[in-house]
């Protein structure tokens, strides 16, 4: 899947042919491996490296210190710190309970720090002291923004590679409701991992729109190969982290929102955190911790999950039901406690 790799440099400042080759070369790279990984995002130099180095500066705090930043569990938007255990993404695939006879004992070792849109006012964020991490919440607040301007210019992108007319998908992830974290996976001994019921993150689709990627070096992202496997066993292929700065390689997945929204055309891309690929014949020792960030573009709450006009078909009839984004994301995030 290396081939899969977009240079998105061209989208934003390309002629109407170079941004048309862009969108078209993203569009059928979802489609057909459910991921790209993109070079030239659009982020300033340094931004993806210092905000791992954010996220180190966090989960190194005492736990103490974490805690009063916790999110309380619940059906409603993820906000604040999550400890390791604390969020099961087993619970959102049934095929991950096959081989074992209960989903209390599926463990993600994997602690984490949610924030939403820095205005919302229904479901507020949730801060560290000022004083145990100074200036957290300013350069979150506008790494939130970095992150949001890229995911909408890649929705302008993914627009005009299926076709659609201009804010077709843009007005409905407007205001965004998107939410930005970091990942702790702290170290865990290979002979825990070879039990088989605690996975670094087991795996899953995720619930937004589309998701933006990052990882420091110790690599273990794996995405599911189209057309390979099945649903109960399928064939995962490794995504090794390449390059820093402006030409950071951010992997684009395509969360459970967009999937509605086209009928299935462009599916959800099923992925895990796994061993790092040269610890795969290891019996024996610690696998490193790892940092990632990710952020989940999401849709506004009231606007519909509902697949669009022009993706239903006598041959692709509608199966999925109709609800809002906020619904939605409600009933997903239940599942994950």
């Amino acid at each position: 899947m290396d081939s899969n790799i977009i240079d998105f440099a061209a989208f934003p400042r390309g002629t109407d042919t170079d941004r048309q080759s862009v969108a078209e070369s993203l569009v059928n790279g979802l489609k057909n491996n459910g991921f790209v990984s993109l070079t030239n995002p659009g982020f300033p130099d340094d931004a993806t490296s210092d905000y791992l180095k954010l996220a180190i500066d966090f989960f190194s705090l005492s736990h103490s210190a974490k805690m009063k930043a916790f999110g309380v569990p619940g059906p409603r938007p993820q906000r604040g710190f999550g400890a390791v255990g604390q969020e099961r993404t087993a619970k959102h695939r049934k095929e991950n309970l096959t081989g074992h006879d209960s989903w209390d004992k599926l463990k993600d070792e994997r602690e984490y720090f949610d924030m939403g849109p820095p205005e919302d006012l229904e479901f507020p964020n949730v801060w560290p002291d000022e004083a145990d991490i100074p200036g957290f919440r300013r350069r979150m607040e506008s790494y939130w923004n970095m992150f949001e301007d890229v995911a909408l210019q890649i929705i302008s992108a993914i627009e005009m590679g299926l076709g659609l007319p201009p804010n077709a998908l843009m007005a409905r992830c407007r205001p965004s409701t998107g939410e930005l974290r970091m990942n702790h996976y702290p170290s865990v001994s290979l002979e825990t991992l070879a039990k088989g019921e605690i996975k670094r993150t087991w795996p899953h689709v995720d619930l937004g729109v589309i998701t933006l990627l990052i990882q420091d070096t110790v690599g273990g992202l794996e995405i599911a190969d189209i057309g390979q496997g099945s649903p109960e066993n399928p064939s995962f292929v490794a995504v090794e982290p390449r390059g820093n700065g402006t030409k950071v390689n951010v992997v684009l997945m395509v969360g459970a929102t967009l999937q509605r929204w086209t009928n299935g055309l462009l599916p959800g891309t099923l992925h895990q955190v796994s061993l790092p690929a040269p610890m795969r014949q290891q019996r024996n020792g610690d696998c490193p911790e790892r940092f990632s960030g990710a952020f989940f573009l999401k849709a506004n709450k009231s606007a519909s999950v509902a697949p669009l006009e022009q993706f239903i078909t006598s041959e692709q009839p509608v199966v999925w039901d109709n609800m809002s984004a906020l619904e939605f994301t409600k009933r997903m995030v239940e599942q994950l406690y």
